[in-house]
């Protein structure tokens, strides 16, 4: 009916003077309702030609507001019967909506700014609660369910809506309430839901009030379009899920690889077998030999010998290999692996014996010997320290020859390039006069060094990787294949091409060179960078390409690219609150995390061979987030959170961005309901949930994302392994171990020393009587032996960041040592450097150390309760004061935790500047949470001042952590308890009445009493032999640190496994 509208429309805003429609009977009809309507208001109607859209704007406006009703229909599940409440809705929505630019419809027919207040508590066919009662009370009993259907302007001062209820009947009222993802969480509400859901679909069955509809007609409902709408919307969901052009080959060619699809007999092609094209060496009786894997043998029926197996080592599959003397030879596919194994490193790369060096040339960069020199501030002459421009030919004892750039051929065979420098005559060019006399006044010193470890020196190669050559280009690679008769690289750049097609599109309508003259103008300002693509090769000899954009081309703002990621604190605090509380964790991976956001950078680059042969040469605007931009991890962050925060309903728990909490609730066993919250913990891609019932959430982030490999129980998280344990009392807990990492890289280490032609030294029998990671009477400040020349320092800068991170993983065993170390990276020293050789010895017979996040409370024996001074009445010098509470903060829920705090402070331990050195160790049950040692910025002259100063920084530290625990929702059990050796600073600290005798710590001295007054902290003394902190200020004996630190650092044999007792159980 026409007229209903324009009344409305005449009412609600007034008579439009002007007013054009098509010609319909019901508007041309001279006794129709809308003539004698417009007549009687005066309005001038104009007619369209009949059979002709000359409208146009009206019917593009319609023809959306059908759509937003199908969108509605579709993503709610909205009954038909409700499709007038639902264009109402999808037209007022339009009404405040600007398009195309203009201002809001509503704004330039009335000239108001429209009020969307009424539009913004909910959306269409949302879940609420609702108070009917004339005097509603604010309990359970009193509120329904009912589905919000629109605001109901007629009814009410404001804020009235309409709501279906369960009957099936829609009213107006505005007392209305969301129903949370909270509440629907909670087993009774669900229940409550789910019955309101059956009943409500009883009463709008569709099929008993169905109007029939003639031949040929149209509806709003019309099946086609629907169809079409919900592919359109699917199509949209997967291109945003899967981040891929051709999504199921992508798809498909992820979740299997080469050996995946290697059964028995099956595989029928050689191009399936990723060993052809293969170098390798036997050693035979007669020397060794080298061969080329060439085809897959088969037998007289043409079938393939042997069975294919996904570990290369089990594989029995059998290959033909040329030889080099031109004959064939089969062995089976374990046997080649073992070999290739053999004869690489761990990371693939195959070592070389030089043979000889048959000559050189330079490029043009050589720097002559005119400008050999430079002068100092003295104006002496010194030499230029250079090996640009020239490069060496080298042939190996495998008959391979290479053409290698100086540095790496002096690096690896110094001798024989000085040697060859001096018979070529070229000692005196400026790339080698600087080190060539003192390589040969040494000669003798290191032939006798690596006669006694009898160890050649060794060039690595990088072209080969696992004996397969590496190319490093397309060109190279598809060359490769037609090579070797395989399509390995091919496979491997088509599935990464396919996956990352989606991050860019191309631009048609501009050539390169176009866009560089700034031709293309809604290209300008966009920044042309390059990529490019890596190849690599995987443990089971599969190929892998990455593409990867040039990010150094761009110059992309700190807020742009900033990302941050979960603290170590936090990590340990989500396993001691799974403890706690009895809740599983649980662990994914997302793959291709970066191409699910847009890219935040205008760039573009020219596609090459690896785009295809259609789009080489084209414009490509990169569109998401690809790897190898600045602004990728940080774009990455910020969609994956908006994801967590409105799709999942987590809520950021602010103080640490990366860690997301959701009430929700579990049965005991009386059945009752009991409220938790659930923690989502996130690291770039890494994603670690702790809750009752993770398997929801993980489905839900698995539906939105691809995971890698699913998700589960965690074994590895940020490096560290991650072990499902059994504390004293047999409750389930965490422990975490670095084993695997200590041993990595203590491997990497000995594999440095192996090229120097150097080992690991073993303990002297001065070494012997300590066992310590660095012996206790050893000063790095006062190490006066000669600095380290640049690759030695690259070196040592190397280990100590590795020897950091095993310190992160809990390795507080050795946090004293890799902290003074430290403080040398800018310009370290040999002893220096052997200091750290000592530590990975240490390691390397003390591998494997565990943290267990044990959430047993705290029981102190009452001698150590009754160290506190429980009297203390800190009113008249700090008056009422009291902890503040963070904003945004949670109600706490679950069982109360205890904050332990052990500090100390090694007073002027530094003989040079005597710096103090502090350590802290945080607990919160039993759970090592917070770990701190560090030099102190200031010089204290007295013991007193060094322990004050250790624990104001003890108390930033705790009160962070106070804050973090309660943001994460957990309840604190009173101040936290401080042990401290210093019988001032402890009496200081408890006693309100003691009085600063040194003035200069009055500030360390009032934030620490406040504190004490505020009950945040309380103050005990502890005898030095108990204090775990004092492990953390200065070098100890192995026994010491033993002693110290048994009760927090568990070897494999102490750990009581959970995995291990099911095992156990299942054997018997």
């Amino acid at each position: 009916q026409p007229l209903s509208p324009l009344a409305s429309f005449c009412t609600d805003v007034g008579t439009p003077a002007n007013l054009k429609v098509d010609s319909a009977a019901e508007f041309i009809g001279q006794k129709s309702d809308f003539v004698k309507f417009t007549k009687r208001r005066g309005v001038d109607v104009t007619y369209a030609e009949p059979y002709r859209h000359e409208i146009g704007r009206i019917d593009v406006q319609i023809r959306e507001a059908k759509k937003k009703w199908q969108e509605n229909k579709c993503n709610k599940q909205v009954p038909r019967r409700l499709w007038n409440y639902g264009i109402k809705y999808a037209t007022q929505v339009m009404q405040v909506t600007p398009m195309e630019g203009r201002r809001t419809g509503y704004e330039e027919v009335t000239g108001k700014t429209p009020d969307i207040s009424e539009l913004l508590d909910f959306e269409f066919y949302d879940l609420v609660w609702f108070w009917n009662d004339v005097h509603p009370s604010l309990g359970d009993d009193a509120k329904d369910l009912g589905r919000w259907l629109g605001n109901s302007k007629k009814v009410g001062t404001g804020m009235t809506y309409f709501i279906l209820t369960r009957s099936g009947k829609v009213i107006s009222t505005s007392s209305v309430q969301h129903v949370t993802q909270e509440d629907v969480r909670n087993d009774d509400t669900k229940a409550k839901v789910d019955l309101f859901n059956e009943e409500l679909r009883a009463k709008l069955n569709e099929e008993e009030h169905m109007i029939p509809v003639p031949d040929g007609a149209n509806t709003i409902d019309d099946t086609d379009q629907n169809l079409r709408l919900l592919a359109q919307l699917a199509d949209q969901d997967r291109n945003t899920v899967e981040g891929n052009g051709d999504s199921e080959e992508v798809r498909r060619s992820y979740e299997t690889n080469v050996e995946d699809a290697l059964k028995g007999e099956e595989d029928e092609f050689d191009q399936l077998d990723s060993l052809v094209g293969a170098t390798v060496q036997f050693n035979k009786p007669e020397g060794v030999a080298y061969g080329k894997v060439t085809k897959r043998a088969r037998d007289d029926k043409g079938a393939g010998v042997g069975t294919a197996n996904k570990n290369p080592l089990l594989d029995t599959r059998e290959f033909e290999i040329q030889m080099d003397d031109g004959t064939f030879e089969r062995h089976q596919a374990n046997v080649i692996a073992e070999n290739i194994y053999a004869q690489t490193d761990d990371e693939g790369r195959e070592s070389l014996l030089l043979e000889e060096i048959y000559g050189h040339r330079t490029d043009g960069n050589a720097i002559p010997i005119s400008r050999g020199y430079t002068l100092n501030k003295n104006g002496e002459q010194r030499k230029k320290v250079t090996t640009a421009g020239w490069h060496i030919k080298v042939r190996w004892t495998d008959g391979s020859t290479d053409e290698l750039p100086l540095s790496v051929v002096k690096e690896s065979n110094p001798i024989e390039l000085a040697e060859y420098a001096v018979v070529a005559g070229i000692t005196e060019e400026p790339a080698f006069t600087w080190w060539v006399p003192h390589v040969l006044r040494t000669r003798n010193r290191i032939i006798k060094k690596a006669h006694i470890i009898k160890k050649a020196a060794k060039y690595w190669r990088t072209t080969n990787k696992f004996g397969i050559e590496l190319p490093h280009s397309v060109e190279e690679a598809l060359a490769l294949d037609k090579k070797n008769g395989n399509t390995f690289w091919r496979d491997a750049l088509k599935k990464e091409m396919g996956n990352v097609r989606v991050a860019f599109r191309p631009e048609d309508k501009y050539s390169a060179e176009d866009v560089r003259r700034g031709k293309a103008k809604h290209l300008i300002g966009f920044t042309e960078i390059k990529c490019h693509v890596i190849f690599d090769v995987k443990m089971d000899f599969t190929r892998k390409a990455r593409f990867v954009a040039g990010g150094h081309l761009t110059d992309a703002p700190a807020c742009m690219t900033y990302s941050s990621v979960v603290s170590r604190d936090s990590v340990r605090l989500a396993f001691m609150i799974a403890a706690l509380n009895g809740l599983d964790v649980s662990a994914t991976d997302v793959g291709n995390a970066y191409l699910n956001a847009e890219c935040r950078e205008k760039v573009w680059f020219q596609a090459g061979l690896e785009c295809g042969e259609q789009e080489e040469g084209k414009v490509m605007i990169i569109t998401r987030a690809l790897y190898g931009l600045k602004s990728s991890g940080a774009a990455w962050r910020a969609m994956f959170s908006e994801f967590i925060i409105n799709q999942l309903g987590f809520t950021s728990t602010i103080v640490d961005q990366d860690v997301y909490r959701r009430k929700s609730f579990y049965k005991d066993e009386n059945g009752v309901s009991v409220p938790y919250y659930e923690l989502l913990l996130v690291y770039v891609d890494d994603v670690l949930l702790v809750s009752k019932n993770p398997n929801d959430v993980m489905d839900r982030i698995g539906q939105t994302f691809r995971l890698k490999e699913g998700f589960g129980k965690p074994t590895t998280y940020l490096g560290a392994e991650v072990f499902h344990h059994r504390d004293v009392n047999g409750r389930p807990s965490w422990a975490l171990g670095s084993g695997k990492y200590v041993k990595n890289v203590v491997t990497q280490v000995k594999a440095m020393l192996n090229k120097d032609g150097d080992v690991l030294k073993s303990y002297t029998k001065k070494e012997r009587e300590h066992l310590a990671p660095i012996h206790p009477d050893y000063h790095p400040e006062l190490d006066s032996s000669d600095l380290l020349g640049e690759k030695l320092h690259s070196r040592y800068q190397q280990i100590i960041g590795m020897l950091r991170w095993a310190v992160e993983l809990g390795r507080i065993d050795i946090q004293i040592d890799v902290a003074i170390m430290s403080q040398y990276l800018a310009a370290p020293r040999v002893g220096h450097l052997e200091a750290v050789y000592g530590i990975i010895r240490y390691l390397d017979n003390y591998p494997d150390k565990r943290l267990v996040m044990s959430a047993l409370p705290v029981k102190y024996p009452d001698y150590v309760e009754e160290g506190f001074n429980h009297k203390a009445d800190w009113k008249d010098f700090y008056g009422e004061v009291i902890e503040e509470d963070p904003a945004g903060m949670p109600v706490p829920l679950g069982p109360a935790v205890k904050i332990r705090t052990f500090l100390d402070a090694d007073h002027a331990g530094n003989v040079v500047t005597r710096r103090s050195h502090t350590g802290i160790l945080i607990f919160v049950n039993n759970s090592l949470i917070v770990q701190y040692s560090k030099k102190q910025n200031t010089v204290e002259s007295a013991t007193f001042g060094a322990e004050m100063v250790a624990m104001r920084v003890a108390r930033d530290l705790t009160v962070a952590l106070r804050v973090k625990l309660k943001m994460f929702g957990v309840r604190l059990d009173g101040p936290a308890d401080f042990f401290c050796d210093n019988d001032s600073v402890v009496k200081n600290a408890s006693i309100p009445t003691s009085m600063l005798a040194k003035k200069h710590n009055s500030v360390n001295y009032h934030i620490i009493r406040e504190s004490a007054a505020a009950g945040i902290l309380r103050v005990a003394k502890i005898p030095t032999g108990d204090n775990y902190s004092d492990a953390l200020t200065k070098i100890l004996p192995l026994f010491k640190r033993i002693q110290l630190l048994n009760n927090l650092l568990y070897l494999p044999s102490e750990c009581n496994l959970i995995e291990d007792d099911e095992k156990v159980s299942g054997e018997t």
